[in-house]
Parts: structure tokens; sequence; C-alpha cells
């Protein structure tokens, strides 16, 4: 995956010229950035996830400023725990192997997750481009995302074609959130599939 170059719309109150850029690299900038505004308050190291930030099918997303090269925005991109077989099929109840499949996920292969907008760049269209992306690369592997949203959150992902799957639930330390889908028809919604 390589750079990809973005002026957010002309509807945004503050244009910023950005650039896209996919690493499987943890930066200590990347982890500065989630600290910095998803674990105020919390100590230094709570914002790595072991067993994602180093497994090999993570993939981080950075929003760089395309005039300094700065870090203003993040993503993750984590393997769901339910990969598909080898040949990408599943049985017709979404298992794989005698393993079940979270109800609320199946047939989504990825997690977005530790989603991220330095303060001084948030409001302008930058989580949203990040969302995009990460749609954009979902797609082109043939799956969906699922994530924890954050209840501020909620309004940004459902204009990015998101919906919510759970009732408001909180995480503690963290806050309030919603678990959220997108991916179209392939996505589970638990009042329409059996």
């Amino acid at each position: 995956m390589n750079d990809r170059e973005g002026v957010l719309g002309d509807t945004q109150k503050i244009q910023a010229a950005i650039t896209l850029r996919w690493t499987q690299e943890m930066t200590q900038a990347h982890l500065d950035l989630r600290h910095e505004q998803l674990r105020v308050g919390m100590p230094r190291g709570s914002e790595r996830y072991p067993g994602v930030d180093d497994d090999p099918r993570t993939r981080f997303l950075l929003a760089l400023d395309a005039r300094t090269d700065a870090l203003v925005g993040c993503a993750t991109m984590q393997a769901d725990e339910f990969p598909r077989d080898a040949d990408g099929s599943r049985d017709a109840d979404g298992s794989r192997a005698g393993m079940k499949v979270h109800p609320l996920r199946f047939p989504l292969l990825f997690r977005l997750r530790a989603m991220a907008v330095a303060a001084g760049h948030q409001n302008r269209g930058i989580g949203s481009t990040l969302v995009r992306e990460l749609q954009r690369q979902a797609t082109a592997d043939e799956s969906g995302l699922w994530c924890n949203a954050r209840l501020r959150a909620v309004p940004m992902y459902e204009r990015c074609g998101f919906r919510c799957v759970t009732e408001v639930y909180e995480l503690p330390g963290i806050g309030p959130h919603r678990d959220m889908v997108w991916g179209g028809e392939r996505c589970y919604h638990p009042r329409t599939n059996t």
C-alpha cells in the first residue's frame, strides 16, 4: 500500500491537505497521538494493544500534514479474530472449523480501532477521510469493517455509512460506546438475518 494524497472537501470549515500512508510499523508519534486523544488520564502504555499492534496482519493508516509531514491522524485496521479459510470460504452459519463467529461481526474480516485526530486538526474531515480509506481497503479485501465507536464519533461513522448494532455500553475508564458495522449487504444485521 502506498501514499494517497487528498484535499478535503470544499464544504469543510477549514480545508486541510493531508497525505494518507499505510504502514505495518508502529511509531512513537503514533503511540503519542493515541495516548493524547484516546487514553486521557490513563497511564502510558494503555495506548498499546498487545497482540494487535504486533500482529503481522495489522495495518496502520496515518494522516500526515502534506506540508510538514506531521502526524495529524491515525487508525488501526485489525484482522478479525475469526479469519476465513485459505480459499476465502465459511460455512453457511458463519463457523470455521467448529469456531463460531460473533453474530454482530460476521462476515467482517477487519476491526477499525484506535482512530484519533490531533487536537488542532479535529472537525476538518480528517477522521472521515481516514474512514473512507479504511473502507476502500476493506472493499479491496472483500470485507467490511466493525468498530467500537465512542458516542461522540457515532454521527461521523453514520455519515460514512456505518450503522449501530448495539445499545450504548460503557468501556471502563474510557466511556460510552456503541458497536457499529459497515459493509453493505455482507454485514449481519440482527433484525433481518438469522
